[in-house]
């Protein structure tokens, strides 16, 4: 492992449980050229304007426009999107174009995003950015999602500072006066490929790379992981115990005496059935009530359960199942079992396990399976999303 300008660490693709381990030390660092585990392809300039038409087609509220820290759009609740000629017009001018919630748009980022909720337990949002030579579109700022910035065409310079606020909510995330920065923890360049962590909290900038250092304006593709709390955990606890203790349902009063209220609240709290339950919520309730407020794409199916303990548990193929892979989009399985057909999007570096399991013949692991060369536990982790979907199914061991 190699130390970037500021000795911040960086390497190539260190595999999922390594990297897993090292977003907990709540610390950025940069992956060269680690692009192809996250994604297939790089999206460039061509890319943004068709996400860009199929976005103003739609009349989705999904854009914006800036410079240096200043909106030129939106800059006000429900402002009616500009037209492409005056964005493109913005452009030149040396705005950045961003369009959020675009991982429906491309089915490389729809996979992408796809691997990593499964990876990391977590919602993930999916945003591009563009912005010409030499300008920058934020000043510096805090967001309140840990990134995975992707950079896929030009480059991007980058600068990182301590945070003043630890693990920021979304309503907290803001723009942050030079003159409250302390030095740069990280300095660094962002070419075709490589990949920047950057947790919530961590302020930062980007400054698009000169045409003559980088000859390609930049686009970046940055996935926003919107952490479990501890307070989305309570939140869902609270809401169950509500169920059962009337008074928390009651009509709040003019005058609520808080004390009184939180003195009753610990009465009601068994806390072993609280322990038990707040388990289970970390476990899989914050996320699946996450989606429920933000679905995926039909077909494809997110939960921490059911789980396969280890490499050596012996799998089949449900014997029910009828499944292929798409003859148009080559990670794209068609399934069906005992209704009608289904899609499943998979990573590109699990079709050929896929593949190898689909052409097993009798009982199989996943230790033992030819060609099981996936990075990091992404076998695990679409052996379970076909468990999940009855695909495969645990044989008994009897």
């Amino acid at each position: 492992m190699d130390g970037d300008e500021n000795g911040i660490a960086t390497s190539t693709f260190p595999g999922w449980d390594t990297l897993r381990e090292r977003r907990r030390l709540r610390m950025p660092f940069v992956l060269r050229g680690a692009s192809s585990y996250f994604m297939d392809g790089l999206p460039g300039p061509s890319d943004v304007e068709y996400i860009l038409d199929k976005k103003l087609a739609s009349g989705e509220q999904f854009m914006q426009i800036s410079r240096d820290g200043q909106l030129a759009y939106p800059t006000r609740a429900r402002q009616p999107s500009p037209q492409k000629s005056e964005i493109l017009d913005l452009y030149r001018q040396g705005y950045t174009v961003i369009c959020n919630y675009i991982a429906k748009d491309l089915p490389s980022l729809f996979r992408a995003r796809t691997m990593l909720q499964d990876v990391f337990g977590e919602e993930v949002e999916c945003s591009t950015f563009m912005t010409p030579h030499s300008c920058q579109g934020f000043s510096p700022h805090f967001d309140a999602a840990d990134l995975f910035v992707i950079q896929t065409h030009g480059g991007k310079h980058w600068r990182l500072y301590p945070a003043i606020l630890t693990d920021p909510l979304e309503k907290q995330k803001a723009s942050v006066p030079r003159d409250h920065l302390s030095d740069p923890i990280l300095a660094t360049t962002l070419t075709p490929g490589d990949v920047l962590y950057i947790p919530r909290g961590i302020i930062h900038e980007g400054v698009a790379a000169a045409k003559e250092d980088a000859g390609a304006a930049s686009v970046h593709i940055s996935f926003g992981l919107l952490t479990n709390k501890v307070l989305d955990a309570l939140k869902i606890y609270l809401d169950q115990l509500a169920t059962s203790h009337p008074w928390l349902r009651e009509d709040l009063p003019e005058n609520l005496d808080l004390v009184a209220a939180l003195s009753q609240l610990s009465e009601c709290i068994n806390t072993e059935s609280m322990h038990r339950y707040c388990e289970k919520v970390i476990r899989d309730q914050v996320f699946a009530d996450r989606l429920e407020r933000h679905p995926a794409v039909s077909g494809n199916v997110f939960s921490a359960s059911p789980h396969i303990a280890d490499r050596s548990v012996p799998l089949r193929i449900n014997p029910h199942a009828a499944v292929r892979f798409s003859e148009i989009d080559p990670a794209q399985l068609i399934f069906s079992v005992g209704s009608g057909a289904q899609t499943l999007n998979l990573p590109i570096p699990a079709v050929p396990l896929v593949k190898e399991m689909l052409s097993a013949t009798s009982t199989f692991t996943l230790s033992y399976l030819p060609g099981n060369d996936t990075p990091g536990d992404l076998d695990m982790l679409t052996a379970e999303q076909l468990l999940r979907l009855d695909i495969i199914q645990v044989c008994d061991a009897n």
